[in-house]
């Protein structure tokens, strides 16, 4: 303690402190027996300039945590709009990739439709392919799986089955 500090100590019933300590925050009952010697010491008008005083630094300090408290969430704010700008764009790229992807299926049923022959080998199939990030073959199946009673050779060369494919008839959305 410094020299102009001095420790006070006295006798009080203990249940009387146990009450105040329950109705009272941690340290409050200390500083209120501070001002209350400070009242009889100085008289009440100085005892209120220092509980103002007091009350001053206490709405002071509780403002600048407060502020402290909102510049932390505005950082995770950023960050988070940051992450959610990253995340819209990746999923806008992978809907186009898709849209891009669906058109060239369409794209490919039409000439299914037409009669023409698809298989892994075809440039237009590798082409849907890239376009969708998978293999060849797998544009093929998808094809299989939407037209289920398009005949096999439909998606063979020619060369490797000879039966005859003319095409089928292709249902538009408002058909289905």
């Amino acid at each position: 303690m410094s020299n102009d500090r001095e420790l006070v100590t006295f006798e009080v019933d203990k249940d009387t402190k146990e009450l105040a300590k329950q109705k009272l925050q941690f340290g409050e009952m200390s500083s209120l027996l501070r001002d209350e010697l400070r009242r009889v010491a100085f008289g009440e008008e100085v005892s209120k300039r220092e509980r103002l005083r007091s009350r001053v630094e206490d709405l002071r300090d509780q403002r600048d945590s407060l502020r402290a408290d909102k510049r932390e969430i505005e950082a995770e704010i950023e960050e988070v709009e940051t992450e959610l700008a990253r995340a819209e764009e990746r999923m806008d790229g992978l809907e186009r990739k898709e849209d891009r992807y669906d058109a060239q299926l369409e794209m490919l049923e039409e000439l299914l439709a037409d009669g023409m022959r698809l298989d892994p080998e075809n440039p237009k199939v590798i082409t849907a392919a890239k376009t969708g990030g998978v293999e060849a073959e797998d544009v093929i199946q998808e094809l299989q799986e939407r037209h289920p009673n398009v005949p096999e050779q439909a998606f063979k060369q020619k060369l490797d089955d000879p039966r005859e494919y003319h095409g089928f008839q292709l249902r538009k959305e408002s058909e289905e």
